[in-house]
């Protein structure tokens, strides 16, 4: 799982990308990548970027949870929400394995 805290913008979008390249490296068929959003205080175009190409690599294995209701409303207003919040984290999946995070 992928935890991000703080702002996500264009200042820190470059680390998410990278932290996001690792973790889809190292993932095998049938893993799923998770981005936990809860603790994400702010987030612009830049940020949604790296989310956006994570999706575009994964597909349905990556899956964008615990989204607030800001970053939620700028994924609509972008006209993202479906493509990023589709797939829900399926039972069974250890949330607590392999966990990063970005601040």
């Amino acid at each position: 799982m992928v935890t991000v805290r703080g702002d996500l913008d264009i200042g820190s979008s470059d680390e998410l990308s990278r932290v996001l390249d690792l973790v889809m490296n190292e993932v095998g068929a049938g893993d799923v990548v998770v981005v936990d959003l809860r603790d994400v205080t702010f987030m612009d175009c830049a940020g949604m970027r790296p989310l956006l190409a994570a999706r575009r690599r994964l597909g349905p294995a990556l899956h964008v949870q615990a989204v607030p209701r800001r970053v939620a409303r700028l994924f609509r207003l972008a006209d993202v929400d479906q493509y990023l919040l589709g797939a829900r984290t399926p039972a069974g999946v250890d949330l607590g394995a392999r966990t990063r995070s970005v601040s």
